[in-house]
C-alpha cells in the first residue's frame, strides 16, 4: 500500500518516516494540486495539509485512494461530498 504526504516539512518527514517499514511512504514537500497530482496518482493513502485542496476534479486524478488524513483541525479543503461518494 502507498502513502503519500504532501505538504511534508522536515518534521512531516521525521514523524512520518517510521511508516516506511509498513507502507510504501512518498514525500512532497508542495502541496497537492492539479499540476502535480499525476505523482501521486498510485497512491492508496493520502496525508496533506491545509494548502492541498482536495477538489473532485483533483481527487479524479488519484484513482486508488481509499483514505485521506488530513493534518490540520479543519478539513474545509477537502470536498467531503466526493469523497463520500468515493466511498473514503
Amino acid at each position: 500500500m502507498k502513502l503519500f504526504i504532501a505538504e511534508a516539512d522536515e518534521a512531516t518527514r521525521v514523524g512520518l518516516q517510521p511508516l516506511s517499514s509498513e507502507l510504501e511512504v512518498e514525500f512532497m514537500e508542495e502541496p497537492l494540486s492539479p499540476e502535480n497530482a499525476s505523482k501521486a496518482s498510485d497512491a492508496d493513502l493520502l496525508s496533506v495539509f491545509i494548502y492541498s485542496k482536495l477538489t473532485a476534479s483533483l481527487m479524479r486524478e488519484l484513482p486508488k485512494l481509499k483514505f485521506i488524513c488530513t493534518r490540520s483541525t479543519g478539513y474545509d479543503h477537502i470536498d467531503l461530498k466526493e469523497a463520500e461518494r468515493r466511498g473514503i
